[in-house]
């Protein structure tokens, strides 16, 4: 145990944590292969920043936007890494050796979740910044933003509610 808390390493990915894995992990070699493709053909200098208006604000040389590889490299393996330890998560209920399973298991996943809709702002991000570079697109679309917050928020509210859904069945178990 961990703390208070059980340790479970035997913990299956589900066909559905390992078709988002796949996914996650298969944006972030889009993104290197798509950049490595286009580096050439794009003008010397990118947008950078974005306004509040979708329209950037910033622009650098096109080599800064190998940064959102920079950051997805290490983010992608920290959460592949925090994934392999469910114990140490901050839960929204208590953990007990009769409903740790499946809280790790609902919380595991809402983490490769989070790691997909992040993989699929950096892709997007990436997209967009090209297109805007190649004069395609003025900005980014207004209503991108909300997709994002709203992608991520449903993954967090899902997970949390899951996780209660799981705690309060074991209490209907426990408590005949």
């Amino acid at each position: 145990m961990r703390g208070d808390r059980p340790v479970i390493r035997d913990l299956p990915l589900s066909k559905l944590d390992i078709s988002a894995l796949l996914a996650s992990l298969s944006l972030v070699l889009a993104m290197a292969v798509g950049l490595s493709m286009s580096f050439s053909k794009l003008p010397a200098r990118v947008p950078m920043h974005y306004g509040w208006n979708g329209l950037p604000d910033s622009w650098a040389g096109r080599s800064s936007l190998a940064v959102l590889l920079v950051i997805a490299l290490p983010v992608n393996l920290l959460l592949l890494g925090v994934q392999r330890i469910p114990e140490s998560y901050n839960f929204p209920v208590e953990v007990t050796p009769e409903n740790a399973r499946d809280l790790y298991t609902v919380t595991r996943r809402m983490v490769i979740l989070l790691q997909l809709a992040i993989n699929l702002v950096f892709a997007s991000i990436l997209l967009m910044t090209v297109l805007v570079a190649r004069g395609v697109l003025s900005g980014i679309p207004p209503w991108w933003l909300l997709l994002v917050l709203g992608m991520i928020l449903g993954v967090i509210v899902w997970g949390t509610l899951a996780a209660r859904r799981v705690h309060h069945a074991h209490r209907r178990v426990l408590r005949p």
